[in-house]
Formats: C-alpha cells, structure tokens, sequence
C-alpha cells in the first residue's frame, strides 16, 4: 500500500491535511532556516514539552523531569499542575502551535483521555500527532520521544525472545494498533529529515501499588523507570545521529526480568537506561 493511501486510511488526510501538506512543502526552506538557527545555538536540551499531562503517566515523568529541565505540560483539558500549562487539544492550529514554541524536545505520552473508545486511541495517536509533529517543524524543534507500547509485539511467538527488529503484529484487540499507527506517524517525518525521533516501547506501566499478579508479568515497567528511560533518551538525542542509529531509533524499555521476552539491551548499551525499580538485573 503506497504511503498516502495507507495514511488516508488512518485518517491523516481528512478534509483540511492535504492543503496543509502542500503549505508545508511551500515553507520548507523557511523551516530550514529556523532548524538553521536552531542548531547553531546551545544544541543542550532545556525546555521540554510533555504531552497528555492528564494522565498519571505524564504527570510522573514530569516530576522526574522537572529537577534537570524546565517543563510544561498540555492536555485536551485543564490541569492542576505546578508546571508551566498550555491547554491544547492538539488540533492543526494556534492552541498546537503555542504548545510546542520555545521548547527544545517533545515528550509526547499519546494517552487519549480516560473511556476514550478505541477510534479515538487511533485519532489521537495519527491525527493528533502528526499535528502536534507539523507545529513542531514550524516551530523549529527537532527531538521528539515517543512514548509507544509493547503490545504491537504481544502476536510474537512467545517461545522467542523479541527484540526491536522484529516486525510487529499489532491487531485491534491488543490495543497496540494506535500504537503503531502513532509510531508510522512519526516514522515519516524522520524518513524526511523534519525530526530526530526516539520510540520507547513500553511494557505494561505498573505503580508501586500494584497486585502480586500485575508485577508478574515480564513485560512490565514501573512509571519512575520510564521517566529515567526519557531523560536517558532526552540526552541522546542531541548528540550526533550516528549515535543513536540514525533520525529515527526504536528502544525495548521494561523492568529487570530475566523471563522476559522483551530484552532491554539496546537501551542498556545505547541509551545508557538502567531500571531502578522491579527486580535486580539479570
């Protein structure tokens, strides 16, 4: 399936996108020199976005964040939060645009907001990303980490270990689908050179108050684990891409397990990411 028509199919070219498409081409060399600007400037990352700040996982990782970067959060809705907020729904406009300027890097959680139903979960993870990546172009930031899932890997033998160069087998009842409609989204704009992207894939994120059951799984991750695996990724990236495996890298991020099927040493090596919580390294 050629790239438009499978992006049309995600919903990416609904009324409105492919005008935006052409006006984006037009601009491109006015982007290049605010990329221009951009990188002959102090290339340390300072200021970062962390998108749906109303769930827990956003709001943890900016806590952990917040002591190294100056953060702020943007959400659909309002948020109490001690950090600078910008309410935007991450529609092409203004709201999308304000969300992103200034920062250096985009921590984008893609949580839709709670009892979103499953078309919603693909919206928000296609549509909504690929505006909250067109501002971040416009605006001239380049780092962008993408919080995904290992549920798009869950169809994987489960008599093999499975690591990042496998090919997923994301289905509508894992719920890893969205995922990896968000992870294409943001694939296309790093194939362009428009972004430098890290994906972390996430095990299943499990709180400290967690039944015996839910710690058991192999796959699973602690939220204070994925906030370290984004600041080691936050760090990387500005770095030369050769670094970190060119504009666009996919990390295996959970919990020490030795029965996982999901090792986690590519981000051990590369991202220098070492969990602190949930079991002793194997």
């Amino acid at each position: 399936m050629k790239r438009r028509d499978f992006l049309q199919t995600a919903g990416l070219l609904a009324a409105g996108v492919t005008d935006t498409l052409a006006t984006c081409r037009a601009s491109e060399a006015a982007d290049s020199q605010v990329r221009g600007r951009r990188a002959s400037a102090d290339t340390a990352i300072k200021e970062v976005l962390v998108t749906s700040a109303q769930s827990e996982l956003a709001r943890a990782t900016a806590a952990e964040l917040k002591g190294d970067y100056q953060v702020r959060l943007t959400a659909p809705v309002h948020v109490e939060t001690p950090c600078e907020f910008v309410k935007s729904a991450l529609d092409h406009g203004e709201r999308t645009n304000l969300a992103v300027r200034g920062v250096d890097a985009i921590v984008h959680v893609a949580e839709p907001l709670p009892d979103s139903g499953h078309v919603d979960g693909i919206d928000y993870r296609t549509r909504c990303t690929y505006n909250l990546l067109q501002a971040a172009v416009k605006e001239g930031v380049q780092s962008i980490v993408y919080l995904s899932s290992l549920r798009m890997m869950g169809g994987s033998d489960k008599s093999f270990q499975v690591d990042e160069d496998w090919r997923p087998l994301p289905t509508p009842a894992s719920g890893g689908l969205s995922d990896y409609l968000g992870e294409f989204t943001c694939r296309e704009f790093a194939r362009e050179g428009r972004l430098n992207v890290i994906v972390l894939r996430l095990g299943n994120v499990v709180s400290a108050g967690a039944s015996r059951e839910e710690a058991s799984n192999s796959a699973w991750i602690d939220p204070r684990d994925v906030a370290r695996a984004v600041s080691c990724a936050l760090t990387r990236l500005p770095a030369s891409r050769a670094a970190i495996g060119g504009r666009w890298s996919i990390f295996h991020v959970t919990s020490h397990s030795p029965s996982s099927r999901f090792p986690i040493r590519k981000a051990r090596r590369i991202l220098g990411y070492r969990p602190d919580f949930g079991g002793k390294e194997s």
